[in-house]
C-alpha cells in the first residue's frame, strides 16, 4: 500500500480508532480488571463496560499504547512509517512525518512499536543456527554502537515452507563489549549500556542443532552489510541496550518482504491485542 492510499484510507481520527477497535474485536477482548469476557461496548463513551466488576476498559488499555496520550492517528501512522516505508526511517524523520513538536514523544512511540515487534519474533521456533563471519570491527563513539558485533548469530526457522531468520546477539559478546566500555573514560551515557548483559542472553542456543545453513556465506555478508548501513547511515548509532529491537525490526521486514498484505496489517494480526500484559 502506497503512502497516498494509506493517508486516503485513514485520514481522520475516527477512522483510525475504528481500525484499532476492529482488530481488538477479532481477538475477543477481555475486561482489563477481572479478565472477564462478559463486556459490552458503549458507543457513546467509547469504552467497554464489564458486566461482572462494572469497570471501564478503553481501547488503549488492551494494547501496547496503554498510558499514552498520543492520538490513535499518530500511533497508526507511526506503525505504518516504521514498517511500510520504502526505506528505514529514523526517529527524527518520523517526527517530521507525524508533525510532532516533542522528540521524546516520538522516541517513546517508536520504541514501544519496536519492542512489540521483538515480542513477535520471540515466538518463532528456530531450527538452525549459524555464526556470522567476522567482518566489521566494533565501533563505539559517544556511547553508541555503530556496527553489528562480530559474534552475532543468525537463527533460522522453517514454517509453512517459508524460511525465516532472526538476528540475535550472544551473551558472551555483550560481556566483551561491556569490558571495552569500562576501559573508556566514564560519562553519563555508559551506565545505560551495562544493562545489555541482562537483556541479550540466548537461552535456546543449546537446543539448536548446528547443521547446514539455509543461506550461503555471500548472503550472510549482504545481510550484515545492510544492517550495518541502517545502524550507521539511518540511526547514526544505537545504544547496546536497544540494539536487539533494531535488529528485530530489520528481521520482521525481511521475513515479510514478499507478502501481499501490508506489514502494518501483519503486525496487528501477530501482536497481542485484547488481553495485553506488559512485560
Amino acid at each position: 500500500m502506497s503512502e497516498y492510499e494509506f493517508v486516503k484510507r485513514f485520514s481522520t481520527e475516527e477512522e483510525c480508532f475504528d481500525y484499532f477497535k476492529k482488530e481488538i474485536d477479532q481477538k475477543r477482548p477481555k475486561c482489563h480488571h477481572c479478565k472477564s469476557e462478559k463486556i459490552t461496548w458503549k458507543d457513546k463513551h467509547k469504552y467497554w463496560r464489564c458486566l461482572d466488576c462494572r469497570s471501564k476498559t478503553t481501547v488503549k488499555m488492551l494494547t501496547f499504547m496503554k498510558n499514552s496520550k498520543a492520538t490513535y492517528k499518530e500511533w497508526l501512522y507511526a506503525i505504518y512509517f516504521i514498517l511500510d516505508a520504502k526505506k528505514p526511517m529514523s526517529n527524527k524523520e518520523l517526527q517530521r512525518k507525524l508533525g510532532c513538536k516533542h522528540y521524546k514523544k516520538v522516541y517513546y512511540m517508536s520504541m514501544k512499536i519496536r519492542y512489540e515487534i521483538s515480542k513477535i519474533n520471540d515466538r518463532l521456533v528456530f531450527s538452525l543456527c549459524k555464526k556470522l563471519p567476522a567482518m566489521d570491527e566494533l565501533k563505539i563513539k559517544d556511547g553508541k554502537l555503530h556496527a553489528l558485533p562480530k559474534n552475532s548469530r543468525l537463527y533460522f526457522s522453517s514454517q509453512n515452507k517459508v524460511k525465516l531468520l532472526r538476528f540475535k546477539l550472544s551473551l558472551m559478546k555483550c560481556i566483551e563489549i561491556k569490558n571495552k566500555l569500562l576501559d573508556k573514560p566514564f560519562n553519563n551515557s555508559f551506565p545505560k549500556l551495562y544493562k545489555a548483559t541482562e537483556i541479550c542472553p540466548i537461552a535456546c542456543e543449546n537446543n539448536i542443532s548446528n547443521t547446514t545453513c539455509v543461506l550461503n556465506e555471500r548472503m550472510d555478508k549482504i545481510l550484515q552489510h545492510n544492517v550495518n548501513r541502517i545502524i550507521e547511515g539511518i540511526h547514526h548509532g544505537v545504544s547496546l541496550l536497544h540494539l536487539q529491537v533494531y535488529l528485530d525490526e530489520f528481521t520482521f521486514k525481511y521475513n515479510h518482504r514478499k507478502y501481499q498484505i501490508p506489514k502494518y496489517e501483519l503486525f496487528f494480526k501477530k501482536c497481542e491485542l485484547g488481553n495485553y500484559r506488559p512485560t
